[in-house]
């Protein structure tokens, strides 16, 4: 859980399925520090919804694969929702 220097004024949002490693890296690093998990699955909600959700939430860190990020970083309000960001892991798929 040191890798992302977790505290519990974090506010992490699951983005991935709850099959992947990260579904449960992130609510179980949450748990040990006390922070906030935010469910948001892009498939279901949508990238603006997503970003949404960062902004009004206030969210933190995440773990999101390449090909999602990109997606969450290329569209309007990405700027703004990925503002409080302090921690921002990404993995299982070609960089």
């Amino acid at each position: 859980t040191d890798a992302m220097q977790a505290s519990a004024q974090d506010r992490f949002a699951l983005l991935s399925s709850p099959t992947t490693i990260a579904a449960l890296y992130l609510p179980f690093t949450a748990l040990l520090h006390g922070a906030t998990t935010y469910f948001a699955d892009a498939r279901r909600l949508g990238i603006n919804k997503v970003l949404q959700i960062f902004r009004e939430e206030g969210v933190t860190a995440t773990f999101a694969v390449p090909s999602l990020l990109r997606e969450l970083l290329r569209s309007p309000g990405a700027k703004e929702a990925f503002s409080r960001f302090r921690a921002l892991r990404t993995g299982g798929d070609v960089i």
